[in-house]
């Protein structure tokens, strides 16, 4: 822990970067319960709206991100972030808007707004932070982040709906408004980093020669197989839309001893717990070598598997976020562990092409997931929605499967090379 404290500590930009970023998570939570709340109750727990307000957060990303990455490195990182939280908190005021049934359409509105200004936001500060580390600290920055963002998800819904509750969501959605604006303070404060020099050749780039380099993109991976792999997993991981059930679960099925926004707070809460503890239980499964991470992959996905099968089953709340927990442990696992055999296997000259095309295959699955998601629960009814569960469970073996079958290729590739290199 020493090194993590250290860097907190003995940096005072990375500090304000890192301190901003949580505050901000903090808030989103906060946001996140009351309007899923708000949608849920609007429509008596429409599953297919409840999955268009989840795509209202996924389409602007998939959308906007390859944009946003060429914005963040020609103009200045640290006036793209604190203008693109000024603009989130004045997004979120207006959700006060949203009082009823006939605001559902402001609602969805409103929700692209914010999150197509939060695809602008994430890539300028990926990008600033090897501006305020040293390239030596950057693994450990980065593991901050992550755990940072898990605690805030167990922290921020499990507080966001207990606040909701007890005192509004109004009052929520002002909180949310006002961690952005601490946030854009916090940056504003960063010394260190200075705007970068637009490059001449990126500036007059055309879209013919973006194709081209995506094209390039593609057949690298296609020529690296630890590489494309590694590509699929955060994909797999997104069959089923985990927010729409949990959703329901909170709102309709378990909403008569606690508050829905209470409830689905405890179920947020419980997915931050598992997606800490993931990562750091299958650590000590493997050696840190990209062999024994693929076989750990296997294990995150059949926690997957184990977690939808616990929901399917469960009798009352606290069971639902047990098998929720479980699912985000192989999930966050599977996410950590992913990304670092991109980072060990990938030439730095792609490796933003090949993230850029890990978080599209990523979303493009997320996206008809929660559009399926959302017509079963409508299909077979919001009281039926274990059934869901269950089949999300039998659903989720396919990555399991294609991916051991990927592992067992890949040793024995790896096999064949080692015994034509010792002839």
């Amino acid at each position: 822990m020493r090194p993590y404290v250290q860097l907190l500590w003995g940096n005072h930009d990375y500090f304000k970067l890192w301190l901003s970023g949580a505050i901000s998570q903090l808030g989103d939570w906060f946001n996140t319960i009351v309007l899923m709340s708000l949608v849920s109750i609007y429509t008596d727990g429409s599953g297919l709206a409840v999955s268009l307000f989840l795509l209202a957060r996924i389409v602007p990303p998939l959308v906007i991100t390859p944009y946003a990455g060429v914005l963040a490195d020609r103009f200045n990182r640290k006036q793209i972030m604190i203008l693109a939280d000024v603009l989130r908190a004045i997004v979120v005021l207006m959700f006060l808007l949203g009082t009823g049934r006939d605001t559902l359409g402001l609602i969805y509105i409103l929700t692209v707004a914010q999150f197509t200004l939060t695809a602008l936001y994430e890539p300028a500060r990926s990008a600033i932070l090897p501006n305020l580390v040293k390239h030596d600290d950057l693994i450990i920055a980065n593991t901050i982040g992550s755990i940072t963002w898990s605690a805030m998800l167990a922290i921020g819904a499990l507080v966001g709906g207990i606040v909701a509750g007890a005192l509004g969501m109004a009052v929520a959605l002002v909180i949310d408004a006002v961690t952005y604006l601490l946030s854009a303070i916090l940056t504003l404060r960063i010394k260190s980093y200075h705007a970068p020099v637009a490059n001449s050749t990126a500036t007059s780039a055309t879209s013919s020669s973006q194709s081209n380099q995506f094209i390039e993109g593609l057949r690298y991976a296609r020529a690296h197989p630890d590489v494309a792999m590694a590509l699929l997993v955060k994909a797999g991981g997104r069959f089923g839309s985990t927010e729409a059930v949990m959703t329901i679960f909170a709102t309709q099925i378990f909403a008569s001893r606690l508050n829905s926004e209470t409830s689905l707070g405890i179920l947020y809460g419980a997915l931050g717990i598992g997606a800490v503890a993931g990562p750091l239980i299958l650590n000590y499964v493997h050696d840190g070598s990209v062999r024994q991470m693929q076989r750990a992959i296997a294990w995150g996905f059949m926690l997957l598997v184990l977690g939808w099968g616990v929901v399917s089953q469960a009798p009352a709340l606290l069971i639902v976020a047990v098998g929720l927990a479980i699912r985000s442990m192989g999930g966050s696992a599977n996410w950590t562990y992913s990304s670092a055999i991109i980072q060990h296997r990938a030439n730095d000259a792609f490796m933003g092409r090949m993230f850029s095309l890990e978080t599209s295959l990523m979303n493009l699955i997320g996206i008809v997931s929660t559009i399926g998601t959302g017509l079963l629960i409508d299909w077979v009814g919001a009281g039926n929605v274990h059934a869901v569960a269950g089949v999300l469970a039998v659903t989720n073996l396919v990555p399991l499967a294609v991916w051991i079958v990927l592992v067992r290729f890949s040793e024995a590739q790896r096999g064949k090379l080692s015994l034509a290199g010792s002839v």
